[in-house]
């Protein structure tokens, strides 16, 4: 049997980190931005309203003094980015019937990523349910005559300031959810005089005063092996608030991080996704992995907050 040894495929590589960074219907991606690190294990400064908020205000330097500075106290925990990838194999057979054999490897990274990015969904619903992040349930579901969702989502709103200094800066709703609002009366009255009507995902922003909303469209299948499938949305009838900030600063406010170790590959900073291909004579195919070395940690449970069972 003639097998190579997997090898960094820098081109793939690269298109498998552009899918990573756009994330479209990805409530993860969105919820645990991106840090790159240069270390695989080290600590990370956990979100404290306080620091945050203390800042110093005499800063005026008088002649030969020293400036101030923040002298900030952060609380810490810990992170240790572990493996995970996917491999998929392109058949020389199955490659035959593409035109451009390079779609034929585009194609398999794609389905690749998608087990490592659901995967990393998963991580991130799991932090969003943990017993750390405060949550509530509407009094009158949303699908109920009496509902209001956006009194609801303002008393969110202000237990979200209340408890961080900051506002929520992102929505997370799935399409469940988001065929409600689009037909109840609470929402559509505030644009029923003018020009669009009908209302989209970005009216929805307006009328909630949330910058950003993400509509997680991913699904899972929650029926036991052999049975009739039973399709459900991974994040159910829940809608989360949450405070990101997508920059390479460890300090900045958010509630999740996904720390990702960049060193390993050797490739590239912006790289965080890596293919990794070889050849495998024995079933005439090459295959690709697509792996990154990841944790994905909480770093502010007060910057996050989550209202369940919105729907009946």
């Amino acid at each position: 049997m003639i097998t190579s040894s997997s090898g960094f495929n820098p081109a793939l590589s690269a298109i498998a980190s552009e899918w990573w960074s756009d994330g479209a219907n990805w409530a993860g991606s969105a919820l645990a931005p991106t840090f790159r690190t240069g270390v695989q294990a080290g600590s990370y400064p956990v979100f404290s309203k306080e620091n945050y908020l203390n800042r110093p205000t005499n800063i005026d330097r008088a002649p030969g003094a020293s400036y101030t500075t923040s002298g900030m106290q952060l609380a810490s925990d810990s992170f240790n980015c572990s493996d995970f990838g996917h491999e998929v194999a392109v058949d020389d057979t199955q490659r035959s019937k593409y035109a451009s054999q390079f779609d034929a490897d585009v194609a398999a990274i794609r389905r690749a990523q998608v087990v490592v990015r659901y995967n990393h969904e998963l991580a991130v619903k799991a932090l969003v349910d943990a017993g750390t992040v405060p949550s509530a349930s509407p009094g009158t579901k949303w699908d109920a005559s009496g509902s209001d969702p956006i009194a609801d989502v303002n008393a969110q709103r202000k237990a979200f300031r209340d408890g961080s200094g900051l506002e929520p800066n992102l929505m997370i709703i799935t399409n469940d959810v988001l065929e409600v609002l689009f037909e109840h009366s609470s929402l559509t009255s505030k644009f029923q005089y003018t020009r669009e009507g009908v209302l989209d995902a970005e009216m929805i922003a307006r009328a909630f005063r949330i910058p950003r909303v993400v509509i997680a469209g991913q699904y899972e299948n929650t029926a036991e092996e052999g049975l009739t499938s039973s399709i459900t949305s991974i994040w159910g009838d829940s809608v989360i608030l949450s405070h990101t900030n997508p920059v390479q600063d460890l300090e900045a406010p958010n509630a999740f991080r996904t720390m990702v170790f960049t060193e390993e590959s050797g490739a590239e900073d912006d790289i965080d996704v890596v293919v990794e291909s070889r050849r495998e004579e024995a079933i005439r195919s090459d295959v690709h992995r697509v792996r990154h070395l990841i944790d994905t940690k909480t770093t502010g449970s007060m910057l996050v907050r989550k209202l369940y069972s919105v729907l009946t």
